[in-house]
């Protein structure tokens, strides 16, 4: 696991969401993260291979589709340990 992983936020009209995540999912070999209005792609690896890709595809649609991009770069955590440690057990009376 490397120290930081890339995210790339792409925000656009609810309508093109599901056909350019797919296109995405077929060319990052990443997780895709949809939402209303917005794709997600994370990456240990650079993602701007993959703003590059869906500008060329739009390009080639013959009619434009607006998208922000928004890359950043962050801490990789190891998050199931996270998760871990922030769970208490607790303690109940008699059940069925």
């Amino acid at each position: 696991m490397k120290d930081k992983y890339y995210e790339l936020t792409l925000t656009l009209k609810d309508d093109f969401v599901e056909f350019i995540a797919d296109f995405i999912a077929n060319i990052a070999g990443d997780g895709v993260e949809i939402g209303r209005g917005k794709i997600i792609v994370r990456s240990e690896n650079s993602v701007e291979f993959i703003k590059d890709a869906v500008n060329s595809l739009i390009g080639s649609l013959g009619s434009p589709i607006d998208i922000e991009y928004k890359i950043e770069q962050k801490d990789n955590e190891d998050w199931i340990q996270k998760y871990k440690s922030s769970i208490e057990p607790i303690e109940v009376g008699k059940f069925y």
